[in-house]
């Protein structure tokens, strides 16, 4: 009788493998295995003998992640590297009649893993060389490999395969969440945070039924970073014929923007001031330029010479002008509040919100954190991905920013090893009754000596890491 399975189908570490072929199975095997047969509309004896071959035996499950592995653990994982490109040659050169040298894999766990595109096709090609007589796989990842293994290899690979993605994946989402918890420190700020606060308030505008104008558009420092370096803005006598064969895309949709705004046009985004400090500028389609600084500082020149050309590009037949009256922006008594001035200078401009104080330095700060925090939920319950990747992509640290950051492990139980004394609540979804707590226990902290900031810090922390990761107990159920 022809199966009516798929003829590639891949057992899977959970399933079952067929029960012992009976003796009208071996019949049939015999008549297929070794004949010079096509593995196409196979009976299902042939194809359950093929899954028998594939399933992993008890002592290869023991060297794969449990199903219930928790992230801690999982992160804790020593595993192999996979290769990223598939080196192999054709699948029928790999499978041999010679018996396999070991059956036992844990050799598997100190060598390479071959890429997926090699174990998938060894996998589809299994079949076939079952019937061709095959019974061992030689190690694809190493040349005139004198190591035969065992067809169950190919199972293994792929499950290995999985799990090493899913620590890959949580270990992105940890260290995301690591640098993020810059946010609850008296720390400067770096382009990510600025990043993802800006995506995080265009996000929250958008589902509250979206931005108060249509017409405004909030942009990262990477904008304002071009317009001062890039030789097509700094130059005076750039052709609008060089400007649109070489100006970055972006900063020519943005200036399309205010040509179709004429009226009320606006683009504003965060600064980058002398290296060490951000700021706001806000340019409208009259070309006006408005500059916010919680130094006092002026505009770099570069940056005025850089979007006085843009603007001329787009709007030729206007002045830019940089106007006298600054943009309404709080002063900055410290030396780490520039980035939360600067987010908190757009929302008092855009959405009316009140300029930052000292009282509200540090409840801002953990404001913009449970913001980020509650995006990054909504965005794991839209798409059932357990990834803080997910909300801002483009955020990858640089050497500073990674030196910078906190060095927070993982104690024996799986637990931040600088969590202060005390039980943190159960792990619950972080409801507006929870983030009014933290703020206030938070608040509270700041008000004692500095030590109560940071001890604040790792309470919170703690908390919001067990919200976002823990709980979700089977880090392998990506």
């Amino acid at each position: 009788m022809a199966s009516n399975s798929d003829p590639h189908k891949f057992i899977n570490v959970d399933d079952s493998p067929p029960p012992s072929p009976t003796p009208s199975d071996s019949k049939i095997l015999k008549e297929w295995i070794g004949t010079g047969q096509k593995y196409r509309d196979v009976p299902s004896s042939v194809s359950d003998e093929l899954l028998r071959r594939l399933a992993l035996p008890s002592s290869a499950l023991e060297l794969l992640p449990r199903d219930e592995v928790v992230i801690p653990e999982l992160i804790k994982c020593d595993f192999p590297s996979i290769l990223t490109q598939d080196t192999s040659k054709e699948a029928i050169t790999y499978f041999s009649t010679r018996l396999p040298t070991t059956s036992e894999l844990s050799s598997c766990l100190t060598r390479v893993v071959p890429s997926p595109a090699c174990v998938r096709k060894l996998r589809d090609y299994a079949g076939q060389a079952m019937l061709d007589g095959k019974v061992s796989i030689r190690d694809p990842t190493r040349a005139k490999s004198d190591l035969f293994l065992p067809f169950h290899v190919l199972t293994f690979w792929a499950e290995l395969t999985e799990a090493i993605g899913a620590k890959q994946k949580w270990e992105a989402s940890y260290q995301w969440l690591k640098r993020m918890s810059t946010m609850l420190s008296n720390e400067w700020l770096y382009d990510s945070h600025i990043d993802v606060m800006l995506s995080t308030m265009k996000l929250q505008r958008t589902q509250a039924g979206g931005l108060p104008l249509d017409n405004v558009r909030i942009e990262t420092p990477f904008v304002p970073f071009l317009l001062s370096r890039l030789e097509v803005f700094q130059a005076d006598d750039t052709s609008i014929e060089t400007y649109r064969a070489k100006g970055p895309e972006a900063l020519q949709e943005l200036g399309d923007h205010l040509v179709k705004f004429s009226k009320d046009g606006e683009v504003i985004f965060v600064a980058n001031s002398q290296h060490d400090h951000w700021s706001v500028v806000a340019i409208t389609s009259d070309c006006t330029i408005r500059w916010g600084d919680s130094l006092g500082r002026a505009i770099p020149q570069d940056l005025l010479s850089g979007i006085r050309n843009w603007l001329h590009f787009h709007i030729p037949d206007k002045t830019p002008t940089l106007l006298r009256k600054p943009l309404p922006c709080a002063k900055q008594p410290d030396s780490y509040s520039c980035g939360i001035i600067a987010i908190n200078t757009i929302k008092h401009h855009l959405f009316g919100e009140a300029l930052w104080t000292k009282a509200t330095r540090e409840v801002l700060r953990i404001q913009e954190f449970l913001a980020i925090m509650d995006a990054s939920a909504e965005a794991v319950r839209k798409s059932g991905f357990y990834n803080f990747m997910e909300l801002r992509g483009a955020i990858q640290p640089s050497d500073t920013e990674d030196a910078a950051a906190d060095t927070m492990d993982f104690d024996n139980d799986g637990d931040f090893a600088e969590s202060p004394d005390g039980a943190d609540a159960p792990a619950e979804e972080l409801g507006a009754a929870s983030r009014s707590m933290i703020i206030a226990e938070s608040a509270a902290a700041y008000s004692s000596p500095r030590s109560g900031f940071f001890g604040s810090r790792f309470r919170l922390l703690h908390r919001i890491f067990d919200l976002a990761l823990f709980t979700h107990p089977h880090a392998l159920s990506l």
